[in-house]
Parts: C-alpha cells; sequence; structure tokens
C-alpha cells in the first residue's frame, strides 16, 4: 500500500469514526477484500460448529468494530488485528447460541406444581367411585 493510500485510509478511519457514512461505506469497500480473507481463515477453522458464511462474518464483525468506534483510533494494521478478534468473537457467539438451543436453550420451562397434581388425583378418585 502506498504512503498516499494508507493516507486517504486513515483520513477515512478518522472520518468514519466520528459518524461520517460516506466515510465508512468507503473505509468497507477499501478493506473489504482483506476482511475476507480474515474472514475466511477464521472460518477453516470452525465452519462445521456454525452456521455462518463468510460474507456474514465480514458484515457483522464491521458492524461491531463501528459500533465500538475502533475506525477512529486505529491505523490500518490494527484495525485488521481487531478486526480478527472480533471475527473469533462472533464465531464463538454464535457457537454457543447453537449449542444453547440444541440442549434446550429455546425451550419454555414450567414449573411443576404438586398440588394440581394431587387435586386431579382426587377428582379422578370420585369420578371412579
Amino acid at each position: 500500500m502506498t504512503s498516499e493510500s494508507t493516507d486517504i485510509l486513515a483520513d477515512l478511519m478518522d472520518a468514519s469514526g466520528r459518524g461520517d457514512a460516506v466515510a465508512l461505506d468507503k473505509l468497507f469497500s477499501m478493506l473489504y477484500t482483506q476482511l475476507r480473507s480474515l474472514a475466511h481463515a477464521r472460518l477453516r477453522h470452525s465452519a462445521e460448529l456454525t452456521l455462518i458464511d463468510t460474507t456474514a462474518l465480514v458484515n457483522e464483525s464491521f458492524l461491531r468494530c463501528v459500533e465500538s468506534q475502533a475506525t477512529r483510533s486505529l491505523d490500518r494494521q490494527r484495525f485488521l488485528g481487531y478486526a480478527s478478534r472480533v471475527m473469533r468473537s462472533v464465531i464463538i457467539d454464535y457457537v454457543r447460541e447453537r449449542r444453547a438451543e440444541r440442549h434446550g436453550g429455546l425451550a419454555h420451562h414450567l414449573p411443576l406444581d404438586t398440588e394440581l397434581g394431587e387435586q386431579l388425583a382426587a377428582l379422578s378418585n370420585l369420578k371412579q367411585k
């Protein structure tokens, strides 16, 4: 990367960190190929554990980086390192979610009421007599 493109990237990172949506779009376009290769490398080791694909991982991690305002205070290399760690946490979140679903994480838990069971048993006995 030339020093001119490094300067442009630094300016875009700073502007996007201040909330400039146009700069954010340009920044995403400039870094997309590198973010995609990072995501592909991350998913290579954990693809069987999660259903997320490369594009979704890039988008989710970039959004998390923007929310944390990491684009404002980091240079390109540090941002990509941070994005890689964010991708790892996104994958871990998806794996945890899938495991929770598999082990009844979405099930509604109903408390058992023994008093109601006793009343039903008593009614059942009355009907039989």
